[in-house]
């Protein structure tokens, strides 16, 4: 069948599977209760996996020239979605579950089905049984919020299937497509507010497949050997992203990396001030654009492959970074932990990362001069010169930046100023480096030509580092909030590094009967803009703010408060509130 034909019958039977099971599991009591680390607020049924496991099953039972009696990735992953199905029921242990993955990932190796990341057979082996293992466990770790890894698994299946076509893999497409349109007729049931969730029956279920597919690619057809290595790994970027940034900070808070929290991507956006639906969206629209350049990477010589590949890498770096300073866990229970807080304290200052991100930059801005000065094709001798002197490069311009001043800012409120400085710094240092790489070679062989471009690429990279954090910062402030219904409104008096912290508290449940619906800035520094996605008033605006918040009580979060300003917004019938505000 034509793979539209395969998503649309796939979808159809995922929609009607998934009805079908929603209601069983509400008449027989299989519901998720509300927990405090999760996000739903009313029982919700379980048990979802049923219905993509079916709809691909039957679909793929149906088309011509597909088997699933022999194909070892789906008689595995359909054995561990029994596996899930049980868990769902009696919960399994952690450990008991990674057996049956380990075992399930082994059973398509033994079937000689392996990534070709190396010329050595037995460590291809052993890359495969990780990486299976290791995505079923990250798509499991995605279903935590309404949507979520239903939706980035139909982005997989869509780039996974693009992959096959431009190989001319006809059946490996409709296998891709089959998986699309079962996770896309779940989707209809786990948006937010979801009335179904996968479990993990379903989570284990398509982890696996997705990843064995992955193992299906005619790597042979590209001879770019980087394309190889980054296609999988870049369609999944997501998951393979927030599971290791889970991993990470779970093991420095000193938590079980299998205990469930409030603690992912997702919820850091949240954090941030991000509506839950368009937290899952962004994500959506990331996995769109690691999936897009993996189909470019399929197009470009290896060359520029080896400049865009870690230039992809160091974005998400700084995202992965800018995401880590949001604070989810409760600082009393981590300050217990000296040598935790060592790590937090130092990690929060930055400048050993900073350090380590320039590490990168360095060389990429000079290895992006020389693409730029040859039109994409080094030749030989020029690549060799590229070679042998890019270490002195990064060893002078580490030295001359750390004499220059240039590790002293806090990047998260870089101004123009800073940028002078950056200009500075990155000129004057691309110009030693400059006079003393063509001294070394008697001013015969390198081009002056590839410094120039060096000096504005280094200049343009480290600038674009640093900035990163304010634009971050002013992207993810401008989300509009939505209000809870359900919770008592609030305004906050106050719209500095206090304010801040409070509305983390309100958005992360720490203060759970409250929900914010606007700042007041009391040195009329913000007003008339947003914070975190809520607008921020002045006091003159009190009129306004009767109007349009008349019910909403008011918490003071400022070091000074002004008590006329207090008493005014008493006489428009605000009544002051006392809160726990984390003033750090």
């Amino acid at each position: 069948m034509l793979p539209p034909i395969t998503i649309l019958l796939s979808f159809i039977a995922s929609v009607l599977c998934t009805w079908a099971v929603r209601g069983l599991a509400r008449r027989y009591g299989i519901l998720a209760a509300p927990r405090a680390d999760r996000w739903h607020r009313k029982p919700t049924a379980l048990l979802g996996g049923i219905g993509i496991w079916v709809a691909f099953i039957s679909t793929i039972s149906i088309s011509p020239n597909l088997s699933i009696i022999s194909n070892p990735v789906i008689i595995a992953a359909s054995v561990l979605f029994l596996v899930g199905l049980v868990d769902d029921f009696i919960r399994l242990k952690p450990y008991s579950k990674l057996v049956f993955q380990v075992a399930a990932a082994a059973y398509v190796v033994a079937n000689e089905q392996t990534l070709p990341w190396t010329n050595i057979e037995v460590v291809n082996q052993f890359i495969t049984i990780f990486w299976l293992v290791g995505i079923t466990n990250a798509i499991n770790l995605l279903d935590n919020m309404d949507g979520l890894a239903g939706g980035i698994s139909a982005i997989a299946a869509l780039f996974l299937g693009i992959n096959f076509m431009l190989s001319g893999q006809v059946q490996e497409v409709s296998y891709a497509a089959a998986l699309m349109g079962a996770a896309g007729g779940f989707l209809l049931f786990n948006r937010k507010p979801a009335s179904i969730f996968m479990g993990d029956c379903g989570a284990l279920f398509l982890g696996f497949l997705l990843g064995g597919m992955s193992l299906w690619s005619d790597y042979g057809r590209t001879r770019n050997i980087l394309a190889v290595l980054a296609t999988p790994v870049m369609i999944f970027l997501i998951p393979i992203f927030d599971t290791s940034f889970v991993t990470l900070t779970r093991k420095l808070s000193g938590r079980p990396v299998s205990q469930g929290g409030r603690d992912h991507v997702s919820h850091r956006l949240v954090a941030l001030g991000i509506t839950e639906k368009n937290a899952v969206e962004m994500l959506y629209l990331f996995a769109l654009v690691s999936g897009t350049f993996t189909l470019v990477l399929r197009f470009i010589a290896p060359e520029i492959s080896l400049f865009a590949i870690p230039a992809f890498a160091l974005a998400v770096v700084l995202l992965g970074i800018y995401l880590g300073e949001v604070r989810v866990y409760d600082p009393n229970e981590l300050a217990r932990n000296g040598f935790l807080k060592l790590i937090l304290d130092f990690s929060y200052k930055r400048r050993v990362v900073e350090v380590m991100i320039d590490a990168l930059v360095i060389p990429l801005a000079y290895y992006a001069a020389y693409l730029l000065r040859w039109d994409g094709v080094i030749p030989a001798q020029q690549f060799e010169i590229f070679v042998h002197t890019v270490p002195a490069v990064v060893a002078m311009k580490l030295c001359l930046f750390l004499l220059g001043g240039l590790y002293g800012g806090v990047w998260r409120y870089a101004s123009i100023g800073d940028m002078v400085q950056i200009t500075k710094i990155a000129v004057g240092s691309s110009i030693v480096t400059a006079i003393t790489i063509l001294a070394m070679y008697g001013f015969v062989g390198p081009s002056r030509g590839v410094f120039i471009l060096d000096a504005i690429l280094l200049l343009l990279m480290t600038a674009g580092t640093r900035i990163s954090f304010r634009v971050f910062r002013e992207m993810f402030q401008q989300s509009t909030q939505e209000v809870d219904p359900s919770k008592r409104p609030l305004i906050i008096y106050g719209a500095g590094d206090e304010a801040e912290l409070l509305l983390r508290d309100l958005q992360g449940g720490v203060i759970p009967d409250y929900s914010a619906v606007a700042l007041i800035d009391t040195e009329h520094r913000c007003s008339g803009r947003r914070v975190r996605g809520y607008p921020v008033y002045s006091v003159e605006d009190a009129p306004k703010l009767a109007a349009n918040y008349g019910n909403s009580d008011v918490v003071v979060a400022t070091r000074s408060p002004n008590e006329a300003d207090l008493e005014r917004l008493k006489g428009y019938g605000f009544a002051l509130r006392k809160l726990s505000i984390k003033i750090e």
